[in-house]
């Protein structure tokens, strides 16, 4: 590393000042969702949860509502969503990250376990 040359790309502060020089993005809020008091893995959760999002996505203006959720839930919500298309039209369901990955995982094991995988 030349420590002698002057650094030429901008820090990450500096890099966002100069990107949005001529628009200043607005504030934003996080916050948490209200809680629903019930067992997460009932169709009736679910379908309350998809309302709600569909509900805040709306008030918010988005013209599409990400749903993010675990392996079990999910599985729960694609049915929903096929059995009421038309009223969660907007939604895009994803598994989370956690799930994909084990998903994945698994896929390469069952796939690689005759080709000495279990010997390593």
């Amino acid at each position: 590393v030349n420590v002698t040359r002057p650094q030429t790309v901008p820090s990450w502060t500096a890099f966002n000042a100069l990107a949005t020089k001529d628009s200043i993005p607005m504030k934003t809020a996080v916050g948490y969702c209200p809680l629903i008091n019930a067992s997460p893995t009932e169709n009736a959760t679910v379908y309350t949860l998809l309302c709600r999002s569909v509900a805040m996505a709306h008030q918010a203006t988005l013209p599409f509502t990400l749903v993010v959720l675990d392996q079990a839930i999910y599985c729960k919500a694609v049915d929903i969503l096929l059995q009421r298309a038309e009223e969660f039209r907007s939604v895009v369901l994803r598994m989370g990250s956690f799930h994909i990955t084990m998903t994945l995982l698994s896929v390469i094991g069952k796939r690689f376990t005759d080709a000495g995988l279990l010997d390593l």
